[in-house]
This record gives structure tokens, C-alpha cells and sequence, in this order.
């Protein structure tokens, strides 16, 4: 895939309450790394606010954007890296996973999902260096960029686009998942709080679990705690309901 972008963006000077500590604030687009061969589209914006401190150079950034679904099939699941860099410290790299195996919310042609970088903050310390006394004395950064590249995508026909370790790794952690899943409705039939929530415990700590089933079982746990065993145990039934939806296709379930 080519890499080569058309970047516009703005740098601009906003004094803040005092003349002698102006901002420099900068925007970019987010924008796909080859938006006319990959299914999905990236839209929306970055930007970062960066000033000259006593510490160094600060810089506080974020980013909101969407993904839209530019092929005529539904998506299952996709992973993107989306890659932040507005300069001074205002950067990260950050992976976005979307998989609706077990929700049934396939992402249709022309809709979207958010993706978003939360408000953060970076520094380049000066370390007792002598330094500008303001930010407008220091050049501007030198590309700065908001890239989503889209490692794979699966479709709700079972075809695919693109390769990536976590695509690799989907139909062994989808089979995993389904196994819990009944491990903790069979847990659920004697009807006892404490012997489900016993087994949740017992399924986090067994070795060599995926961050994906992690995360999945500490919901599940929070989700417990909340609303108690019945809500839990019918919350796992539905997303079971959903599964015959792709078995067939993918032969992804049970």
C-alpha cells in the first residue's frame, strides 16, 4: 500500500491570558494511509496544544475520528493502528479492535465507529538546559501526522482483507470464548450467586488467558457486581443467540 499522504494542517498562535506564554495550537485530518484500496475510511481530526514551560516543552493532544465502512459488505471484525504524531510529545500509537461476532452489530456500508485518542498530555523535559523563553521561538514541527492504517478486516461472508496476528488468532479466541461462555451458564443452573461469581474468579485466573477473554470476564465480573447473576447469566445467553448467525459461514462457534 502507498504511504504517500496529503496532509493539510494549521498552526496557530493563540496567546493565552498572559502575552508572554503563547500557544501553539495544531490540527491535522485523520485520514487513512490508502484510503482507495482499503474497506475502511478514517475521517475526523486531531489536535494539540503545546506551550513553553519551566519543565520543557508541554503539549497536551487528542484525537476524534470514525471509521466508515467504504465496501459493499458488512464487517465482522478489523483491526487498525492508528499512529499520532503532532510534534513536541503530542503522539501515540494506538490499536483499535472491532469484532461482532457475539453483538450481531455488524458495521453496515456507509456507517461508522468511533475511534478516539483520549486527552493526554506530553513533555520534552529540558533537563537544566538553557531554553527559548516561549514557544514561538522554536520551530515548528515537521509533519505532523494522524495515520489509521487498516491491518485486516473480516466480512460477515467470511471472506477477508489484509493479515495480522489478531485476525490470525480470531477463531481460536472466538472457541475459547464460547467455552467460558458455557462453563459459566452450566455454573449458573444450580442458581447460586456465590458459586457463579466463583467461577468467573476461577476462569481469570487460569494461566495463559488473552487480553481479549480478560477484558471479556472482568466486564462480566463488574457487570455482575451491578446488576447481580440473572442480568449476567442473560447477557451471556444472548450473545450465544447470536452465534448461528455466522457459524455456518465462518465455522467459528461451538
Amino acid at each position: 500500500m502507498g504511504e504517500t499522504l496529503l496532509l493539510v494542517f494549521f498552526l496557530l498562535l493563540a496567546p493565552q491570558t498572559s502575552s508572554r506564554n503563547p500557544t501553539l495550537e495544531i490540527r491535522v485530518p485523520v485520514v487513512t494511509n490508502d484510503p482507495e484500496t482499503v474497506p475502511l475510511v478514517a475521517g475526523g481530526e486531531a489536535t494539540a496544544v503545546c506551550a513553553v514551560t519551566a519543565v520543557g516543552i508541554e503539549s497536551e493532544y487528542e484525537l476524534k475520528g470514525k471509521l466508515t465502512n467504504a465496501s459493499p459488505k458488512p464487517i465482522l471484525a478489523f483491526e487498525a493502528v492508528v499512529d499520532l504524531d503532532l510534534g513536541y510529545a503530542a503522539g501515540v500509537r494506538s490499536v483499535e479492535h472491532f469484532d461482532s461476532f457475539f453483538s450481531g452489530d455488524l458495521l453496515m456500508p456507509g456507517s461508522s465507529t468511533d475511534i478516539r485518542i483520549g486527552r493526554a498530555k506530553g513533555v520534552i523535559p529540558w533537563d537544566g538546559r538553557e531554553h527559548p523563553a516561549n514557544i514561538n521561538d522554536i520551530p515548528p514541527p515537521k509533519n505532523p501526522h494522524a495515520v489509521v492504517r487498516v491491518m485486516y478486516v473480516q466480512f460477515a461472508d467470511g471472506s477477508t482483507f489484509g493479515k495480522s496476528g489478531w485476525g490470525d488468532a480470531l477463531p481460536v479466541q472466538r472457541k475459547s470464548l464460547v467455552s467460558i461462555i458455557n462453563r459459566l451458564l452450566l455454573a449458573n443452573d444450580d442458581e447460586n450467586d456465590k458459586a457463579f461469581s466463583l467461577t468467573i474468579e476461577g476462569e481469570l485466573n487460569q494461566p495463559n488467558l488473552s487480553q481479549d477473554s480478560l477484558l471479556f470476564l472482568s466486564e462480566l465480573r463488574d457487570r455482575l457486581r451491578q446488576k447481580g447473576r440473572h442480568d449476567a447469566a442473560q447477557y451471556l445467553q444472548d450473545l450465544l443467540r447470536n452465534i448461528p448467525k455466522y457459524d455456518g459461514q465462518l465455522n467459528l462457534g461451538k
